[in-house]
């Protein structure tokens, strides 16, 4: 086919071809459809970064201690809240504690109540505000990783005025393996953070595992251990020791130890003098003499459990063999025993502190170690004592909340407690991740609906 020929027949296949009709706006259209699907898919990414954005600003931050609020005025909570395990972590190599909410300004102001978690992180509650504070008390046995796991726990006990903290202490440096260790009690001074410290010598160092307050909190008395070894990771060898200390004294003056009793009680009394009950008989140092003196007890079968020195009388909770059940003696002036409420008898009581001479705070359960390792809930309880006798559950205490000092100056029959909210602690890294995760699951999932309604849109616009 020549050249001519075949451009001939292509003119007449043009000529005869359809003629397709397009609207003039067709690309005008298509370029707002694909400007609107590109604003379409910044806004579902916008929305998604804003929903993350929420979520991580929703998440709570934490730059204080949290805090309890409510009625304004020291007083005692009527809940005692257990602090997450997670707040007492340690880290790196020295071991230390690791979270933020740890603090190391120990001036925190008057304290309604304090305990030691079993991970060896002292907590202090707030009297006026409520607030859980985590002391890195200066020295505290219990910052040592080892001795926060050593069978005996460390001694701490807040005063009844909750204005200061007494609390053993010892410096466990790299020499402890072949030097004797540094160590004694320490009273703090909540308002000020000034610190009082009182070696205490003998052994191999001697750890203070016990300490108690005169009523007017003047007076220190206090028992434990005087170690034969004691490196920074062993203890070994040990015999029961005891001393009192004097107002603002930075000595410690011993105390003889009773041999062959089951349980022992200490007490110090505003004047000085000092009681160590056992189980038949009990030990008295007046304030002015170092020959300790010797009283029988008429007390049947039964075992001491605390006792507390009021002026004269020593006011002792004992424990009762014949039967279930716990019996109060005073010994000194008109010698009596009273029965405690019939509502304790089976269970387990853990005397805090006298309010009065016929009023006790204690911790009261129906099982378990009250003392060391509670795993149930407790009630805080006052008990009245005599011819009177009550019963009257005034809070509550967490179960891992263990040994509790209370500052019972704050308790009154009137008002033993006040309510205060739940702490806000701090979320654990396991539940901000995942948190953090549903969060973008759920942008991801909103992005894709939005593409899909739009472009079905698209469909629906095209028939």
């Amino acid at each position: 086919m020549s050249i001519d020929r075949l451009r001939e027949e292509l003119a007449r296949i043009g000529d005869d071809a359809p003629v397709a009709q397009v609207p003039r706006d067709t690309w005008v259209r298509a370029a707002r459809a694909r400007t609107r699907e590109r604003v379409l898919g910044a806004a579902a990414a916008v929305a998604a970064v804003a929903l993350v954005a929420g979520l991580v600003s929703w998440l709570p931050q934490r730059d204080a201690t949290p805090v309890a609020s409510g009625p304004a005025g020291a007083a005692v909570p009527d809940r005692i809240h257990a602090v997450p395990a997670r707040l007492a972590e340690r880290g790196g190599e020295d071991e230390s504690w690791t979270s933020d909410l740890v603090e190391t300004d120990v001036a925190v102001g008057r304290a309604a109540a304090a305990y030691v978690m079993k991970e060896g992180l002292p907590v202090v509650i707030g009297a006026e505000d409520g607030a859980y504070h985590l002391l890195d008390l200066p020295g505290f046995v219990g910052n040592d990783a080892f001795m926060s796991t050593a069978a005996t726990a460390p001694g701490l006990a807040l005063s009844p005025d909750g204005r200061s903290l007494a609390y053993a202490w010892a410096t466990i440096g790299p020499e402890a393996a072949t030097r004797r260790i540094p160590s004694g009690i320490r009273v703090l001074d909540l308002e000020t953070g000034d610190v009082r410290e009182v070696p205490l010598s003998g052994g191999e160092g001697v750890l203070a595992t016990w300490i108690g307050w005169s009523p007017s909190g003047e007076w220190l008395v206090w028992r434990g251990a005087r170690l034969a070894s004691w490196t920074a990771a062993s203890l070994g060898g040990s015999t029961e020791v005891g001393g009192r200390i004097a107002p603002g004294a930075t000595s410690s003056e011993p105390v003889s130890v009773p041999r062959g009793n089951a349980l022992l009680s200490w007490a110090v009394g505003d004047d000085g003098r000092v009681v160590v009950v056992g189980d038949s008989r009990m030990l008295e140092l007046p304030p002015d003499a170092a020959e300790p003196s010797w009283v029988p007890l008429q007390v049947g079968a039964t075992f001491t459990q605390y006792a507390e020195l009021r002026g004269q009388v020593v006011l002792d909770v004992r424990v009762r063999m014949e039967a279930d059940g716990y019996v109060v003696f005073r010994h000194g002036g008109e010698p009596a025993r009273q029965p405690l409420p019939p509502e304790v008898a089976g269970g387990d009581l853990v005397p805090l502190r006298w309010i009065d001479g016929a009023h006790l705070l204690a911790r009261a359960g129906d099982g378990g170690d009250l003392t060391n390792e509670p795993t149930r809930e407790t009630d805080l309880v006052l008990l009245g004592v005599g011819d009177e006798q009550s019963y009257e559950a005034v809070g509550w205490v967490d179960a891992d909340v263990p040994a509790l000092s209370v500052a019972t100056d704050l308790v009154s029959l009137e008002q033993p407690t006040v309510e205060r909210p739940e702490p806000d602690w701090p979320w654990s890294q396991t539940r901000v991740s995942i948190t953090i995760g549903v969060g973008v699951a759920a942008a991801i999932a909103l992005v894709l609906a939005l593409r899909l309604g739009w472009r079905r849109a698209q469909a629906r616009w095209a028939r």
